[in-house]
């Protein structure tokens, strides 16, 4: 099952695109955002994912402006915050998982060109039941990342 929201082309201005949410069937994605990447590396994506049906899982996150996309986790390891690639998170039924900085969260990777804050980037969650949600997610400023979920 697929739901597209906002243009397959990757990226546009924010105003231009739809709002970073979107649901199908049990599967609702809210609050989707991408803080601005200064080094121009990778991008992080957070988002709140909440699953009103059977037990499911994110197992990836992939855009048109990345060469890649992977799924994270943080951890304590050894009195230092590690941060690990892992290939599913799991989305309990009837729980909300947030992505969010120190925490689980999205990358994308090999970055064909850096969005800016203000514009929107085109974000595909894939999940374990087949279900993808394709969602248009504004890129933000670090700024505004503090105190999100």
């Amino acid at each position: 099952m697929c739901l597209l929201l906002g243009a397959l082309s990757g990226c546009g201005r924010t105003e231009d695109m739809p709002p970073a949410q979107s649901s199908a069937g049990p599967i609702s994605i809210r609050a989707a955002r991408i803080p601005e990447s200064p080094g121009g590396e990778r991008l992080a994506v957070y988002a709140e994912i909440e699953n009103q049906g059977p037990d499911d899982a994110l197992v990836a996150v992939r855009s048109d402006v990345s060469a890649t996309g992977s799924l994270h986790v943080m951890e304590m390891a050894g009195g230092m915050m590690t941060m690990r690639a892992t290939t599913s998170l799991p989305l309990p039924a009837g729980e909300v998982v947030s992505l969010r900085t120190g925490s689980a969260h999205g990358m994308l990777e090999g970055l064909a060109r850096v969005p800016l804050p203000g514009e929107s980037v085109s974000v595909t969650f894939v999940f374990a039941s087949g279900t993808e949600l394709v969602v248009s997610v504004p890129v933000v400023s670090l700024a505004d990342i503090v105190g999100g979920p």
